[in-house]
């Protein structure tokens, strides 16, 4: 860990060294016309939507109940089933940059978002009604393909993505439609 912190404390910089001072967007103070300007927005709801949906079954299953139904249904140990659910987290660092790069390098982020949404049922679709015990390691490459997956196209096909912020969402209205677009504002 020590060696990390000074690797990014040496390497990492701040900002470039050649700041432009036309560049800079001016602050705005809060006010209640900029909270409400991104509520408005009926995209920013549809994105809130679809991201706290694609996002509840990392939720159920990394953080309520991953372990506790890996030990009840398909019989593992406390240690396989913490094991198990960590594939999820492996699984996303494969799953982000990958579909990060595939969403760049077609330019569109609506079809992947639909495939997205498809794939993450597809790959949950085993877990769901099994009459039989998985195996552990069955359960490993399931869990790591909804890392892939589902992380994977939360991480990387943000709606706002392909949008300069500034441009659309001034400052402190941007808080507020980033956290709609991260489902925070429905949950």
């Amino acid at each position: 860990g020590i060696l990390l912190f000074a690797w990014i404390w040496f390497v990492v910089k701040d900002r470039p060294e050649t700041v432009e001072k036309s560049s800079h967007v001016p602050a705005q103070k809060p006010s209640l016309e900029g909270f409400l300007k991104p509520l408005k927005n009926i995209q920013n709801w549809y994105a809130g939507i679809y991201t706290s949906c694609l996002n509840l079954p990392i939720m159920v299953i990394c953080a309520l109940w991953g372990a506790s139904y890996l030990k009840t249904v398909h019989m593992v140990t406390g240690t396989q089933a913490s094991n198990i659910v960590m594939m999820i987290f492996f699984g996303s660092i494969i799953g982000c940059p990958l579909v990060g790069w595939m969403s760049d390098f077609i330019g569109k982020r609506k079809p992947l978002m639909i495939a997205g949404a498809i794939a993450t049922f597809v790959t949950i679709l085993p877990l769901l009604g099994t009459e039989s015990q998985l195996s552990p390691d069955a359960l490993k490459i399931i869990f790591f393909l909804i890392g892939i997956v589902v992380l994977g196209f939360l991480g990387s096909c943000g709606i706002y993505a392909p949008s300069d912020a500034r441009k659309v969402s001034p400052n402190s209205q941007e808080r507020v439609k980033k956290n709609l677009e991260e489902g925070k504002g429905l949950s």
